[in-house]
């Protein structure tokens, strides 16, 4: 017994040794490699290539790792949280244990596929455009979008996460304050003393919302309204919102906190008004429906005299609903009301009612937020599903709600892993249920094209219902991906759980085990994800901005009679949602209050019931000429299924009766034909499932080219031919990677595919230089002064003395231009490059097109503000932006830049006097360059490749070419003299240039009947 009880002793020490020994190792390993990819952001940032993501990672990866070491000491913690999710309850244990080691193998997946793309973007192998690392203490609301420093952004963030600089660089900064009626201490109005005090504090801050919880009411209010003032306590409204003391105990909260908050940056975003609002009121027989609860009397107080305004007298309402009450204060109703009455008068009655009065409730808190902040703006977290699924007896009138809010909030959500019930009808093609965040987002955007949409509990990454620790950060990607192009602006991820030290909050409760807490790569793909699309926001916006122009029907009226109106609607928008049309809405009031040219025609599918209003509405739209399909069952009858509706007249209009989702579908698309109304881009996908599952959008960029988005939704890859009408050859440029790539890709599940297409092939991009070197000569595509000699030789003309070429600083090469303002006193600083009595080679030579602009600038005291570099003829002013650049390093600018026509033209350097603050003033600029495309550098053929490593170089380099490249390389100086040839290259080759000396030099060669030019620098 004792040898059995030491072997087993022994067995255990072994295991946890063991653990402990992997533990280590992969700790070392991710420090490693964390220590590798800091040196390649460091050769890349000396190359001006954009490194946020890189940083991002490594931030993600140090805080997981702590994590990782908090997991490992709190196994028993960590199994209470497992058995709480209903996947891994019977083997919670088990997930306790692995998850350490499971976070650091998911950490070192991430920091290597991060050193292995940095690898290739210091080879010049793939590109990237660079994105802003956004202060959100920048950050301005200006109509439907978010800006800062010009440019159009998104915002993301997540629930709860610490406010502490090592999560608020790189994982979102959002500012804001919490407001709850507990704060009201007494029936005087009395606000809790340390709440008033961090008010009176509070900084400007950052970007952020002010959330107005509607729970934890104070006892006091329950004593001073009567009792049942507290009610529905398992909802997010504690409180019964048609109790006259609900408007007092809520004023009062306002009054003694609003006034702290107007106008200040943490408010910038609004006040949300309710999290997940929703007043369910029914029930099954004796089974009470989901979060539903009773009504107040003063609910059927009020009840009773809409009831008086609607019918106007009580033998109508006895007539529609077979009672026989006397007087409408006579009127009874059983609430929460019987499922089994749906479709009946008095259901329509009570659910129409229950909107009536919510929509109420906000719309006061909106004034009364207002009497203390006028510019103040308002939003709900309404859950979406409460539109796209079929239920109509939450009170949540989703439309006005949205019209009345002046941000559209939301907490939109998707599934793809659900861990109980099913299989789910989505689940036969998709890879995730979309429905919620596409159809969604386009009624929101339907109603209140003008808006910034705000999910301020992103649900894509986890639900109370789906779940999944092993999630591929593909499906993380795609959501937000998607999110985006249809509406998303800014977001709060739900939840950041853990603690600065690792450890979990008190109340993470059921959605922590398995979330992203514990899954690093999610979270740092979600971070990827925001990089790339504020990299090409003005791309994002304008897919928001697409004209709706198929517009389906929506009947409050047929969604509150009908138990599947919203899946009827959706089988429709599902049929069309996959052909690059972007779909919306059109209701009553959309009809009545928008501009008719915003969409071609509208279809009603499966509508049998609407108001009389809804029908004048539609008749309106006809009388001025307006199309509408419909099929032969809609609006048949009334609200109260009565069949004296009013029937369409074709008037000014066209109406085309079409029975089936096909015909219908057939007869919009030739209206939208018609009128050229289909992308530039075509898009022929086939699968293994015959069926479409890519969704897609095309927008014309600034270079006049087209970009499309696509995301593949199916559980299946799909291959897709990509053409461009009017074109007989078709070029795509992946802009993730600036590199061309195939127009017949495939997708796998969960996939996004973000190109430029093109008629004309990306082999090669326009470079120009301005690389302050010694040169006397033209030398083609680029400007080299001559630090030694006059004007006219070097192409560059010092209209002050302030500027001169310099050896003291320089990013590339032996020279720089240095500025400073001690030499002496202008209004404005200039040097020119490229005048008339110049080398026809210092000109800037630039076709009609976008490009990127990039400058290697050094602060070496006292910066100005800004330096403009003028293209004179058609006059351009680029202007750079130095504040906040540190002192004594190189910092490495870039910016779009779009050229109108062709130019010629000399370039000038401007400072202002009034620009600099504290003087002296020096600083150098180097390497000014101009690289056709956005914000990426050369671009030649994905198939032909001439990489030359590493550059800069000291004199000996390594050349890589195709395998079957045999073929001469000749070397040019900047004077545009052959300084060598180097013949018969094979792969790889070793070749010193020792004996050139130092300089800036071109590699050109020719391969397939393209011409390769690759630049490079000897130190």
């Amino acid at each position: 017994m004792k040898i059995k009880l030491q072997q087993k002793n022994f067995l255990i020490v072994l295991f946890l040794l063991t653990t402990m020994v992997r533990a280590q190792t992969l700790t070392q390993q991710a420090k490693v490699k964390i220590d590798t990819l800091n040196a390649l952001i460091s050769i890349a940032e000396l190359k001006g290539i954009d490194v946020l993501k890189e940083k991002t990672t490594v931030r993600t990866a140090e805080v997981f790792l702590k994590y990782a070491n908090w997991d490992e000491n709190n196994i028993t913690e960590n199994t209470t949280y497992f058995e709480l999710v209903a996947r891994y309850k019977d083997n919670a244990a088990e997930m306790a244990n692995l998850l350490p080691d499971f976070e650091r193998t998911e950490i070192n997946i991430m920091l290597q596929d991060a050193i292995d793309y940095l690898k290739l973007l210091n080879a010049g192998t793939v590109k990237r455009k660079a994105s802003p690392h956004i202060n959100w203490e920048q950050v301005t609301h200006q109509g439907d979008r978010l800006v800062y420093q010009g440019k159009s952004v998104f915002l993301a963030d997540y629930t709860w996460k610490p406010s502490v600089d090592s999560l608020t660089e790189f994982h979102g900064n959002q500012d804001g304050f919490f407001l709850t009626p507990s704060y009201v201490t007494d029936k005087n109005g009395t606000i809790r003393n340390n709440i008033a005090s961090e008010l009176s504090s509070k900084p400007n801050g950052s970007t952020g919302f002010i959330f107005l919880n509607n729970k934890n009411v104070p006892n006091w209010a329950e004593q001073e309204y009567g009792l049942g003032f507290k009610m529905r306590e398992d909802t997010y409204t504690n409180y019964d919102i048609d109790n006259p003391g609900a408007k007092e105990m809520m004023g009062m909260l306002l009054a003694g906190t609003v006034p702290n908050m107007a106008d200040k940056k943490y408010s910038e975003l609004g006040y949300m008004l309710c999290n997940e609002p929703h007043f369910f009121t029914q029930k099954d027989g004796d089974k009470l429906a989901w979060a539903s609860g009773p009504v107040s009397s003063y609910s059927i107080e009020k009840f009773k005299t809409w009831l008086g305004n609607k019918h106007g007298s009580i033998q109508s309402l006895n007539n529609l609903w077979g009672t026989s009450f006397t007087s409408f204060n006579d009127v009874t109703i059983d609430i929460p009301i019987d499922v089994s009455l749906k479709g009946t008068p008095m259901w329509y009655d009570w659910a129409y009612f229950n909107m009536y009065r919510v929509t109420e409730w906000y719309t006061w808190l909106k004034s009364k937020i207002r009497e203390y902040d006028t510019d103040a703006k308002v939003h709900l977290k309404i859950m979406p599903n409460l539109w796209t699924e079929n239920e109509r007896i939450h009170g949540i009138d989703f439309e006005t709600l949205t019209t009345l809010s002046d941000i559209i909030g939301n907490d939109s959500g998707s599934e793809n892993s659900p861990m109980w019930g099913g299989p789910y009808e989505w689940e036969t093609h998709y890879a995730f249920d979309w429905r919620e965040l596409c159809m969604g987002f386009d009624f929101m955007k339907s109603v209140s094209p003008e808006k910034i949409t705000y999910n301020t509990e992103v649900h894509y990454l986890s639900t109370g219902k789906s779940r999944n620790l092993y999630q591929d950060p593909m499906y993380a990607r795609a959501t937000f991906w998607l999110a985006h192009v249809y509406a998303m602006t800014a977001s709060q991820t739900w939840f950041w759980a853990r603690q600065v030290d690792g450890s979990i909050r008190p109340n993470a409760g059921k959605g922590y085990g398995g979330s992203n807490n514990q899954q690093p790569r999610i979270v740092n793909e979600v971070a990827s994800t925001m990089i790339d699309l504020n990299a090409y926001s003005d791309e994002i916006m304008e897919m928001q901005r697409l004209r709706k122009p198929i517009r389906i029907f929506y009947s409050k009226t047929s969604a509150i009679n009908k138990s599947n109106h919203m899946d009827d609607l959706f089988e429709l928008y599902e049929a069309m949602h996959f052909d690059g049309i972007p779909i919306g809405f059109a209701t009553k009031d959309i009809i009545n209050a928008q501009d008719a040219n915003l969409w071609d025609v509208i279809l009603v599918h499966e509508t049998e019931f609407a108001t009389e209003d809804e029908i004048a509405a539609l008749q309106d739209y006809l009388d001025n000429g307006g199309t509408i399909i419909i099929d032969n069952i809609s609006l048949q009858k009334n609200e109260y299924g009565q069949t004296s509706l009013s029937t369409l007249q074709v008037s000014s209009g066209t109406i085309i009766n079409a029975s089936t989702i096909s015909s219908i579908k057939s007869q919009a698309y030739s209206i939208l034909n018609s009128k050229n109304r289909f992308p530039a881009v075509t898009i022929n996908e086939t699968n293994s499932q015959g069926i479409k599952t890519c969704v897609w959008r095309c927008v014309q960029n600034n270079a006049g080219k087209q970009v499309i988005s696509v995301v593949n939704l199916g559980k299946t890859a799909s291959t897709l031919t990509i053409g461009l009408k009017g074109a007989s050859e078709v070029y795509c440029k992946d802009l993730l990677k600036g590199i061309p790539v195939t127009t017949t890709p495939t997708l796998q599940p969960n996939e996004v595919y973000f190109v430029e297409v093109s008629e004309t092939s990306y082999d090669e991009s326009i470079e120009e230089y301005y690389e302050f070197e010694k040169a006397d000569a033209e030398t083609p595509g680029v400007i080299e002064p001559n630090p030694t000699g006059n004007a006219a030789s070097t192409g560059w003309f010092f209209q002050h003395q302030n500027f001169s070429f310099s050896d003291e600083e320089k990013a590339f090469g032996d020279y720089s231009l240095k500025f400073d303002s001690s030499v002496g006193s202008e209004t404005a600083y200039q040097a020119q490059g490229g005048g008339n009595t110049s080398p026809a080679g210092s000109k800037l030579n630039l076709a009609a097109g976008t490009y990127t602009a990039k400058l290697a600038v050094y602060i070496d005291n006292n910066s100005p503000s800004k330096v403009q570099t003028n293209i004179a003829s058609p006059f351009k002013a680029i202007t750079w932006n130095l504040s906040g650049l540190s002192t004594g390093t190189w910092h490495y600018l870039s910016q779009e830049v779009t050229l109108s026509e062709t130019i010629a033209s000399k370039l000038t350097f401007k400072i202002l006097d009034s620009d600099i603050g504290t003087k002296p003033s020096v600083l150098y600029f180097d390497n000014l360059e101009f690289t056709e495309g956005s914000l990426s550098s050369k671009i030649i053929n994905n198939d032909i490749k001439l990489m030359v490593s590493p550059n800069p170089s000291t004199g000996n380099v390594l050349i890589e070419v195709p395998d079957d490249f045999r073929y001469d390389i000749e070397v040019y100086n900047v004077l545009g003299s052959k300084v060598k040839t180097i013949e018969n290259v094979s792969n790889p080759l070793s070749v010193s240039l020792e004996n050139l000396g130092k300089g800036v030099f071109f590699f050109k060669t020719a391969y397939q009947g393209k011409t390769i030019v690759k630049r490079i620098i000897i130190n």
